[in-house]
């Protein structure tokens, strides 16, 4: 039986015609899913005593916002609403008139929602939570 090996200069990925056939179809459905699940970048802190939320929303107000804190469960939303059209403008592409974000994620230790400062300035919105007491620390039994 013969051994059929590849040129040393042809990469074994390149020769090969199904090495890529999956990258295809991930760009082909990502703007699909992207905008049917609309996502915004969230930064997420511990600062020892209490931990710091981080997230770009620009073309929001504060009024369009909501923050949601239970238990350890942070929900943060974004809604938009559609202006309305009075001066008869004929649009041929219309995408920032509304649209609503739901970001939701777990904090990684115990928190004290009532205590919780929120900021929101120039598209950033900043969220400091407090730790509840006693949660985080080490205890070295051996």
């Amino acid at each position: 039986m013969e051994d059929k090996k590849k040129p040393g200069w042809i990469p074994a990925k390149a020769s090969d015609p199904f090495w890529d056939i999956g990258a295809g179809f991930g760009r082909r459905f990502r703007n699909i899913w992207s905008a049917a699940m609309p996502d915004f970048p969230v930064d997420l802190l511990d600062e020892g005593d209490h931990f710091i939320v981080r997230s770009d929303l620009p073309g929001f107000n504060k009024e369009e916002l909501s923050v949601e804190i239970a238990g350890r469960n942070l929900v943060i939303g974004a809604c938009k609403k559609a202006e309305k059209e009075e001066r008869g403008e004929r649009y041929y592409l219309r995408e920032r008139s509304s649209g609503e974000m739901t970001r939701s994620l777990l904090i990684p230790e115990e928190v004290v929602p009532e205590k919780a400062e929120i900021k929101f300035s120039e598209g950033m919105l900043e969220i400091k939570i407090p730790k509840v007491e006693g949660t985080g620390k080490r205890h070295k039994l051996l």
